[in-house]
């Protein structure tokens, strides 16, 4: 018989400290972008260019049509009760929930 333990110590991949870092540099990142995109479209307003709003024009047509062709995709689901879609439905119910952050 071997003299090893059962359950061999393990080394966590990231401690919290990390993590907790990494989630700062990635608001500071989010809002410096959302700064460099909002300052696009007030300087596209004051020049009189229409390019930034058409390009968010564009973006949230993209997303909210990936939303809605989920939405589409549970509701198909649902009316044919389909068993083995289960894991799918639920992944895109989450999906779907972004709608509301769209509306922002």
């Amino acid at each position: 018989m071997s003299t090893r333990a059962s359950n061999p110590p393990y080394e966590p991949v990231a401690s919290a400290g990390e993590r907790r870092d990494l989630s700062l540099v990635a608001l500071v990142a989010g809002v410096f972008c959302l700064a460099v995109g909002l300052f696009g479209i007030y300087r596209g307003l004051q020049t009189g260019d229409s390019r930034p709003l058409l390009g968010w024009l564009l973006g949230f047509s993209y997303w909210f049509s990936m939303s809605i062709g989920m939405l589409f995709l549970i509701m198909l689901f649902n009316v044919f009760d389909s068993g083995w879609s289960v894991i799918v439905r639920r992944q895109l119910e989450h999906a779907v929930g972004a709608i509301k952050w769209l509306f922002i």
